[in-house]
């Protein structure tokens, strides 16, 4: 009933696009009914893997492919804006441990690349916060780097903010220019 609901807002408000934030459904047969009222909008929808999207022994290519997900990560350009979706379910290396929220090192170089081939204000998109340790991505440390020297190597604000939905709460701080939603 949610999702209905906010599919026919988002449809009758000619959204520019939808982006699920994580933790959506995983793939089971009976979540097909889901995809089913998700394919309702009518424009763009994007999506993110969250760190429950595999439990039940699912791989985060099998939620991909239920939900069409082409890539785990990857950036699209939108009415002058850039909007980039991380993957921050990479295994954690030693001495981290618990579920699975990292970004590795492969995921990271291709996100220095993403931010140094665009000149249009940027969005970071991820399940797991880029803020917050306490349950965000191990690592976030070295991604608000790598987002902080994209501010400098633009000479002003290129990244203007970072939203995630793992914390099923309602804030935003500021930390070097960069606002974490």
């Amino acid at each position: 009933q949610r999702l209905t609901a906010f599919i026919e807002e988002a449809n009758d408000n000619q959204s520019d696009f939808i982006i699920q934030m994580g933790d959506f459904w995983r793939p089971y047969d009976y979540n097909l009914g889901l995809l089913k009222e998700w394919e309702k909008f009518k424009r763009s929808k994007y999506h993110i893997l969250g760190n429950h999207d595999t439990d039940g022994g699912f791989t985060r290519e099998q939620a991909m492919d239920f939900w069409g997900m082409q890539e785990r990560y990857y950036s699209f350009d939108h009415q002058g804006f850039h909007f980039v979706v991380l993957d921050g379910n990479d295994p954690n290396p030693k001495p981290w441990s618990g579920y699975h929220r990292y970004i590795n090192k492969e995921q990271q170089d291709w996100l220095r690349e993403d931010l140094a081939k665009t000149n249009l204000s940027t969005f970071v998109f991820s399940h797991q916060t880029l803020e917050n340790e306490d349950g965000g991505v191990a690592n976030l440390k070295d991604i608000q780097k790598i987002l902080e020297d994209a501010n400098r190597q633009a000479g002003g604000t290129k990244v203007v903010a970072s939203l995630c939905g793992h914390h099923h709460t309602d804030y935003m701080t500021e930390t070097n220019g960069i606002y974490y939603i």
